[in-house]
């Protein structure tokens, strides 16, 4: 018989030592991305959002008075999975979804007539182009928001990071 249980509290210990030097060294995520580059958790940190990023090319943009239908028919033809919302200055007004969608009166007549504006989601938290990947996805997941504006240092729009973008991100 083997001292398996000898062997597993050793383990135990062990990984409560570790998580206490970590805790008592501030010994966070960048830490062990530098200690450990090669990982996953490495490249997540020391990726940087303007890495996977998708420009605002690859986004359809509408205006706040752009229908439903309009939405639908933007998005199936770029093959996109939101669209833009843009002022007429061309700044960012907001985002639509489909999961924006169920916020609207679905089954009514005039659902695919109604105007977008009401639907977006707007004052989006964003992320800088040199935020690292994790500190994206954290700030997608704590939100639970399906795509965040990426900015540059003048705080100039220049596109989008999604939580599909992050996760099928390849290593």
């Amino acid at each position: 018989m083997a001292p398996t249980s000898s062997t597993t509290a050793t383990l135990v210990i062990g990984d409560a030592l570790a998580v206490a030097l970590m805790r008592q060294r501030n010994f966070d995520e960048k830490d062990f991305a530098l200690f450990h580059p090669g990982g996953s958790l490495g490249e997540r940190v020391s990726l940087q959002v303007k890495e996977i990023m998708r420009p605002m090319a690859e986004f359809p943009h509408l205006s706040a008075e752009s229908t439903v239908k309009e939405f639908l028919q933007a998005i199936q033809r770029q093959g996109a999975d939101l669209a833009l919302v843009l002022n007429p200055d061309g700044t960012l007004a907001g985002m639509i979804t489909d999961r924006d969608l169920r916020r609207g009166e679905v089954g009514s007549p005039q659902f695919l007539t109604q105007g977008i504006g009401g639907l977006m989601s707007s004052n989006l938290p964003a992320v800088e182009e040199t935020s690292s990947a994790a500190e994206a996805l954290r700030e997608l997941t704590e939100k639970n928001l399906e795509a965040l504006p990426v900015l540059d240092k003048a705080k100039e729009l220049k596109g989008i990071v999604t939580l599909r973008d992050i996760l099928n991100r390849k290593t």
